[in-house]
């Protein structure tokens, strides 16, 4: 997922998106605009990978079902916040 990503869920991934939108211009300030939403978007999937792993130690039926339909979801996060993952500037 990267900022010229689209969902069909209001994420907040995806309303970091609709603010880099705003901001498609040439001025600096747009500039710094795109730059902040990108940082943002990193932000965004570290927090949602620590909440995994929260919801991994607590475990129960939730945590299971949620696996089964996201298999690759833990594997998918970590690729995405490696160093060399490719993000829009």
């Amino acid at each position: 997922m990267s900022i010229k990503s689209a969902s069909h869920d209001r994420t907040i991934c995806e309303v970091i998106r609709k603010i880099n939108d705003l901001a498609q211009g040439n001025d600096p300030k747009d500039s710094h605009i795109r730059s902040l939403c990108t940082e943002a978007e990193i932000m965004a999937k570290k927090m949602a990978l620590r909440l995994i792993e929260y919801k991994k130690e607590l475990g129960g039926d939730s945590w299971y079902q949620w696996e089964k339909n996201n298999p690759t979801v833990v594997e998918d996060l970590k690729r995405r916040l490696d160093e060399a993952y490719k993000v829009a500037k």
